[in-house]
Protein backbone atom coordinates (compact mmCIF):
# COMPACT_ATOMS: atom_id res chain seq x y z
CA UNK A 1 0.00 0.00 0.00
CA UNK A 2 2.99 2.34 0.12
CA UNK A 3 3.67 4.84 -2.66
CA UNK A 4 7.36 4.79 -3.56
CA UNK A 5 9.68 6.53 -6.02
CA UNK A 6 12.38 4.76 -7.99
CA UNK A 7 14.45 4.69 -11.15
CA UNK A 8 13.79 2.47 -14.17
CA UNK A 9 16.89 0.29 -14.65
CA UNK A 10 15.57 -2.10 -17.31
CA UNK A 11 12.55 -2.39 -19.60
CA UNK A 12 11.85 -5.94 -20.74
CA UNK A 13 9.02 -7.85 -22.39
CA UNK A 14 8.09 -9.35 -19.02
CA UNK A 15 7.86 -5.97 -17.32
CA UNK A 16 9.90 -3.11 -15.89
CA UNK A 17 12.66 -3.35 -13.28
CA UNK A 18 12.76 -0.39 -10.87
CA UNK A 19 15.54 0.46 -8.43
CA UNK A 20 14.15 1.69 -5.09
CA UNK A 21 16.69 4.13 -3.63
CA UNK A 22 19.45 1.67 -4.46
CA UNK A 23 18.43 -0.61 -1.60
CA UNK A 24 16.19 -3.06 -3.43
CA UNK A 25 14.59 -3.67 -6.78
CA UNK A 26 10.95 -3.84 -7.68
CA UNK A 27 9.20 -5.40 -10.64
CA UNK A 28 6.27 -3.88 -12.51
CA UNK A 29 4.56 -6.85 -14.26
CA UNK A 30 3.80 -6.63 -17.97
CA UNK A 31 0.05 -6.72 -17.31
CA UNK A 32 0.31 -3.60 -15.16
CA UNK A 33 2.47 -1.80 -17.73
CA UNK A 34 -0.16 -2.51 -20.39
CA UNK A 35 -2.80 -0.91 -18.12
CA UNK A 36 -0.99 2.45 -18.44
CA UNK A 37 -2.16 4.94 -21.08
CA UNK A 38 -0.37 4.32 -24.38
CA UNK A 39 1.33 7.74 -24.38
CA UNK A 40 2.78 7.00 -20.93
CA UNK A 41 4.01 3.52 -21.94
CA UNK A 42 5.64 4.84 -25.10
CA UNK A 43 7.46 7.61 -23.22
CA UNK A 44 9.07 5.35 -20.56
CA UNK A 45 12.82 4.82 -20.81
CA UNK A 46 15.68 3.58 -18.65
CA UNK A 47 16.84 6.21 -16.15
CA UNK A 48 13.36 7.75 -15.71
CA UNK A 49 12.19 8.52 -12.16
CA UNK A 50 8.75 6.99 -11.61
CA UNK A 51 6.20 6.51 -8.85
CA UNK A 52 4.88 3.05 -8.04
CA UNK A 53 2.44 1.43 -5.61
CA UNK A 54 3.69 -1.52 -3.55
CA UNK A 55 1.40 -4.47 -4.28
CA UNK A 56 3.57 -7.07 -2.50
CA UNK A 57 6.72 -6.42 -0.39
CA UNK A 58 8.34 -9.65 -1.56
CA UNK A 59 7.46 -12.37 -4.05
CA UNK A 60 8.94 -15.89 -4.34
CA UNK A 61 11.98 -14.42 -6.12
CA UNK A 62 12.56 -11.84 -3.43
CA UNK A 63 11.45 -8.89 -5.57
CA UNK A 64 9.06 -6.13 -4.57
CA UNK A 65 5.94 -6.30 -6.78
CA UNK A 66 4.94 -2.83 -7.96
CA UNK A 67 2.05 -1.21 -9.81
CA UNK A 68 2.62 1.94 -11.82
CA UNK A 69 -0.99 2.14 -13.02
CA UNK A 70 -2.31 2.14 -9.46
CA UNK A 71 0.33 4.70 -8.45
CA UNK A 72 -1.22 7.16 -10.92
CA UNK A 73 -4.60 6.73 -9.22
CA UNK A 74 -3.05 6.99 -5.74
CA UNK A 75 -1.31 10.24 -6.61
CA UNK A 76 -4.60 11.62 -7.95
CA UNK A 77 -6.33 10.68 -4.67
CA UNK A 78 -3.52 12.34 -2.70
CA UNK A 79 -3.96 15.49 -4.78
CA UNK A 80 -7.73 15.41 -4.23
CA UNK A 81 -7.22 15.05 -0.47
CA UNK A 82 -4.78 17.96 -0.47
CA UNK A 83 -7.20 20.15 -2.43
CA UNK A 84 -9.93 19.23 0.06
CA UNK A 85 -7.74 19.95 3.10
CA UNK A 86 -6.70 23.39 1.82
CA UNK A 87 -10.03 24.15 0.09
CA UNK A 88 -8.14 25.18 -3.04
CA UNK A 89 -10.07 26.46 -6.05
CA UNK A 90 -9.36 24.38 -9.18
CA UNK A 91 -10.39 24.87 -12.82
CA UNK A 92 -11.10 21.89 -15.10
CA UNK A 93 -13.35 21.17 -18.07
CA UNK A 94 -16.66 19.31 -17.81
CA UNK A 95 -16.04 15.86 -19.32
CA UNK A 96 -19.58 14.48 -19.24
CA UNK A 97 -22.79 14.18 -17.23
CA UNK A 98 -25.33 11.81 -15.75
CA UNK A 99 -28.92 12.32 -14.63
CA UNK A 100 -27.90 14.17 -11.44
CA UNK A 101 -25.07 16.44 -12.49
CA UNK A 102 -21.81 16.81 -14.39
CA UNK A 103 -18.58 14.77 -14.44
CA UNK A 104 -15.20 16.52 -14.15
CA UNK A 105 -11.91 14.64 -14.29
CA UNK A 106 -9.25 15.33 -11.69
CA UNK A 107 -6.29 13.54 -13.21
CA UNK A 108 -7.66 10.05 -13.89
CA UNK A 109 -10.35 10.33 -11.21
CA UNK A 110 -13.95 11.09 -12.12
CA UNK A 111 -15.33 13.78 -9.86
CA UNK A 112 -19.07 14.36 -9.61
CA UNK A 113 -20.67 17.78 -9.29
CA UNK A 114 -24.38 17.51 -8.42
CA UNK A 115 -26.69 20.03 -10.10
CA UNK A 116 -27.29 21.56 -6.66
CA UNK A 117 -23.57 22.42 -6.42
CA UNK A 118 -23.46 24.35 -9.70
CA UNK A 119 -23.31 28.14 -9.49
CA UNK A 120 -26.65 29.99 -9.62
CA UNK A 121 -25.84 31.06 -13.19
CA UNK A 122 -25.29 27.47 -14.35
CA UNK A 123 -28.31 26.24 -12.38
CA UNK A 124 -30.46 28.61 -14.41
CA UNK A 125 -28.92 27.21 -17.59
CA UNK A 126 -29.57 23.53 -16.73
CA UNK A 127 -33.16 24.16 -15.64
CA UNK A 128 -35.18 21.74 -13.51
CA UNK A 129 -35.24 17.95 -13.10
CA UNK A 130 -38.26 17.50 -15.36
CA UNK A 131 -36.00 17.86 -18.40
CA UNK A 132 -33.91 14.92 -19.71
CA UNK A 133 -30.19 14.97 -18.72
CA UNK A 134 -29.07 15.46 -22.34
CA UNK A 135 -31.12 18.63 -22.56
CA UNK A 136 -30.03 19.92 -19.14
CA UNK A 137 -26.26 19.34 -19.08
CA UNK A 138 -25.03 18.96 -22.66
CA UNK A 139 -24.35 22.69 -23.01
CA UNK A 140 -21.86 22.53 -20.11
CA UNK A 141 -19.70 19.77 -21.63
CA UNK A 142 -16.31 21.23 -22.56
CA UNK A 143 -16.86 24.34 -20.45
CA UNK A 144 -14.23 25.14 -17.79
CA UNK A 145 -15.65 25.39 -14.26
CA UNK A 146 -13.95 26.63 -11.10
CA UNK A 147 -14.69 24.42 -8.10
CA UNK A 148 -13.63 23.09 -4.71
CA UNK A 149 -13.44 19.47 -3.56
CA UNK A 150 -16.07 19.08 -0.82
CA UNK A 151 -15.91 15.31 -0.22
CA UNK A 152 -13.21 12.64 -0.69
CA UNK A 153 -13.81 8.96 0.09
CA UNK A 154 -11.33 6.51 -1.45
CA UNK A 155 -13.07 3.44 -0.04
CA UNK A 156 -16.32 4.33 -1.79
CA UNK A 157 -14.54 5.81 -4.82
CA UNK A 158 -16.43 9.02 -4.11
CA UNK A 159 -15.18 12.47 -5.14
CA UNK A 160 -17.70 15.32 -4.86
CA UNK A 161 -17.05 18.78 -6.30
CA UNK A 162 -18.78 22.13 -5.84
CA UNK A 163 -18.78 25.21 -8.03
CA UNK A 164 -20.95 27.05 -5.49
CA UNK A 165 -18.26 26.63 -2.80
CA UNK A 166 -15.70 28.31 -5.07
CA UNK A 167 -17.84 31.29 -6.09
CA UNK A 168 -16.72 33.62 -3.28
CA UNK A 169 -13.04 33.35 -4.27
CA UNK A 170 -13.84 33.42 -7.99
CA UNK A 171 -15.97 36.56 -7.69
CA UNK A 172 -13.30 38.25 -5.54
CA UNK A 173 -10.64 37.51 -8.18
CA UNK A 174 -12.92 38.73 -10.98
CA UNK A 175 -13.67 41.92 -9.03
CA UNK A 176 -9.96 42.60 -8.43
CA UNK A 177 -9.15 42.12 -12.13
CA UNK A 178 -12.06 44.33 -13.16
CA UNK A 179 -11.19 47.16 -10.76
CA UNK A 180 -7.57 47.07 -11.96
CA UNK A 181 -8.62 47.65 -15.57
CA UNK A 182 -11.63 50.01 -15.24
CA UNK A 183 -11.12 53.45 -16.77
CA UNK A 184 -13.50 56.37 -17.15
CA UNK A 185 -14.92 56.40 -20.66
CA UNK A 186 -14.45 52.67 -21.27
CA UNK A 187 -17.25 50.90 -23.15
CA UNK A 188 -18.10 47.57 -21.48
CA UNK A 189 -20.62 44.80 -21.95
CA UNK A 190 -22.56 43.37 -19.00
CA UNK A 191 -25.73 41.65 -17.90
CA UNK A 192 -28.61 43.49 -16.21
CA UNK A 193 -28.85 41.90 -12.75
CA UNK A 194 -31.67 44.00 -11.29
CA UNK A 195 -33.90 46.99 -12.08
CA UNK A 196 -34.71 49.50 -9.34
CA UNK A 197 -36.77 52.71 -9.23
CA UNK A 198 -33.55 54.77 -9.14
CA UNK A 199 -31.65 52.91 -11.86
CA UNK A 200 -30.33 49.63 -13.23
CA UNK A 201 -27.60 47.35 -11.83
CA UNK A 202 -25.32 45.74 -14.42
CA UNK A 203 -23.06 42.77 -13.68
CA UNK A 204 -19.71 43.42 -15.36
CA UNK A 205 -18.26 40.06 -14.35
CA UNK A 206 -17.20 40.33 -10.72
Amino acid sequence: GQLVEGEIVKIETAGILVSLQGKSEGVVPRKDVEALPREVRDSLKEGDRVYAYVEQPEDESGNVVLSMSRAVSERDWERAEELYAHQTVVEEKVAGFNKGGVIIKLGRLRGFMPASQLSPTHQRIVGDESQPPEQRFQSLVGETLAFKVIEVDRQRNRLILSERAAMKEVRAAQKARMLATLEEGSVLEGVVSSVMDFGVFVDLGG
